[in-house]
């Protein structure tokens, strides 16, 4: 990590927030700082009830897609998500309410889908470009005069699994891009070879 040079506007604009509009006020190497008292956002009892229910609703979800799609760390950020956003919106009135945490919870699970479809997409996307990439492997093993045995065509399609290579022999065979002959060899053992139709 290489540390730049904060643009001007972003750092006019900062100077303006702490010194109210006087340009001057900040020497070049002073932070900005707050030293006044702090002030407390405080929780409904019916809010921290809500908020106990969206955390056991994000872990739920997490738990469920650590199973199923591996993608449980999208909704372990849920919670924290909503109880930023929920102290964000309450830090005016000084008292996070139940619309403070409904709100950052929609907004939360909008955030966690639309994250979770994308990572899905793309997981799509990819397995998509393999199954063409094992297609087009396993055309180019075969002509309509040289046939190859499924276990020939697994080897020769490395390092992809066997399971999707017998997948897209199966598709081509099903869409009429390959066909099966029987072979005999001079020793009468009979063979099963793909051939491109």
């Amino acid at each position: 990590f290489t540390k730049i040079p904060m643009p001007d506007h972003l750092v006019a604009a900062l100077r303006n927030l702490y010194a109210f509009g006087e340009y001057d006020a900040l020497g070049a190497n002073e932070r900005i700082e707050y030293y006044g008292e702090k002030s407390k956002v405080k929780t409904t009892k019916s809010a921290q009830v809500m908020l106990d229910k969206v955390y056991e609703s994000f872990w739920q979800m997490a738990e469920q897609h650590k199973s199923i799609s591996g993608l449980e760390a999208i909704p372990r950020r849920g919670y924290e998500i909503v109880g930023k956003v929920s102290t964000i919106l309450a830090a005016a009135e000084g008292l996070r309410t139940d619309e403070h945490v409904r709100w950052s919870y929609a907004l939360a699970m909008r955030d966690c889908e639309y994250k979770m479809k994308l990572a899905y997409a793309n997981m799509k996307d990819e397995q998509e470009e393999k199954t063409d990439a094992v297609r087009a492997r396993i055309m180019n093993c075969v002509t309509p005069d040289h046939g190859e045995t499924e276990a020939v065509l697994i080897n020769r399609c490395r390092p992809h699994p066997k399971e999707l290579v017998q997948m897209c022999i199966k598709n081509l065979l099903e869409k009429g891009f390959l066909i099966e002959k029987t072979t005999t060899a001079k020793n009468g053992r009979r063979t099963a070879r793909l051939f491109e139709k």
